[in-house]
């Protein structure tokens, strides 16, 4: 039987990227800054973080600004250098290829 392919704008997944913006967010969340735990990440106040309104990864999310969103998280994570948001080494977070304004496609292996 032939697998049906799903159209990228329906699933919510970029082309060539594995996840989607909104799994990214919630992957990020959940392994760094809860360490894995999810009563940690379900209870989450950081106020702070551009990332904490889409967490949840659940609900009526405005697509463009949780872009902004990961573009603010990277830029701030990166000591507020957009070079070094370019520049960024990090393959294995799940936002890196989120970071810039288009997909990175360079960092799909």
């Amino acid at each position: 039987m032939k697998e049906k392919k799903q159209d990228p704008k329906k699933s919510g997944k970029q082309r060539g990227v594995g996840i989607s913006r909104r799994q990214a967010i919630k992957q990020k969340c959940l392994e760094d800054c809860c360490a894995g735990r999810r009563r940690y990440w379900v209870n989450c106040d950081y106020g702070n973080c551009p990332l904490n309104p889409f967490h949840s990864g659940k609900g009526k999310q405005d697509p463009e600004q949780r872009k902004q969103a990961i573009r603010d998280y990277c830029f701030e994570c990166m000591g507020e250098s957009r070079s070094e948001v370019v520049n960024c080494g990090d393959l294995g977070c799940p936002l890196y290829p989120f970071r810039l304004a288009r997909i990175d496609k360079s960092s799909i292996t």
